[in-house]
């Protein structure tokens, strides 16, 4: 019997239950049941995204979403800024990764909207979106969005910048009180230079914290 078959024919539980402790399996053990959790709709795609059990003082042991992988999680610790969010009905209590199951983290939306404004006017679509429209504003656009071309929904929309004459205007960066970290086309997809910003800058703060959780 394959890998694959003996996954498929446990229980969601017990499927669950492997995700909190991937790190004791191979890396093959990891795709596969990571490829069964997908499949049964357990947890949405990660788009760059890791779930961790940790203590947090006065609530106990909760699942977290973090931006960043276990190499840097297990070396370096985890900052409040990294933290997307947690679940409020954890993975031992039957809760799964979805919208109504999720609190996003105020630290990390606080630090996302920050690295926009200082990074947005140097991406290179925003400043060809600036040249064509001329006056105006430029609408950031989270990439999960199924309509990008089209009537992209308010939850999509990140924030936007004002546009004078064909430049992309430096502190007018305005985020978007509407914009939600997870919906039900999953976590932020950032531009890929803007998420290179975000994470060289939550790696160094991990560096520097030196605080592992526990």
């Amino acid at each position: 019997m394959s890998a694959e078959e003996v996954w498929r024919r446990r229980s969601d539980e017990q499927l669950l239950e492997a995700a909190r402790r991937l790190e004791e399996y191979t890396d093959e053990g990891r795709r596969v049941i990571e490829a069964e959790l997908l499949r049964r709709g357990l947890i949405k795609r990660d788009q760059g995204m890791h779930m961790y059990v940790v203590n947090i003082p006065g609530e106990g042991m909760r699942d977290i979403v973090s931006v960043l992988p276990e190499t840097i999680v297990f070396a370096q610790g985890l900052v409040p800024q990294a933290v997307v969010g947690q679940l409020l009905k954890s993975t031992a209590e039957g809760g799964t990764l979805v919208p109504a199951n999720f609190a996003r983290g105020k630290q990390f939306v606080d630090f996302l909207h920050e690295i926009i404004a200082r990074n947005g006017p140097d991406l290179p679509g925003l400043i060809a979106e600036g040249k064509r429209l001329g006056n105006g504003r430029v609408y950031v656009v989270d990439g999960r969005t199924p309509t990008p071309q089209g009537d992209v929904p308010s939850h999509d929309i990140i924030g936007a910048f004002r546009v004078e004459a064909g430049v992309v205007v430096r502190d007018s960066y305005e985020r978007n009180p509407n914009h939600v970290i997870l919906s039900d086309d999953g976590f932020p997809v950032l531009d890929p230079m803007m998420h290179r910003h975000l994470m060289a800058e939550l790696t160094a703060r991990a560096a520097a914290d030196g605080t592992k959780p526990a």
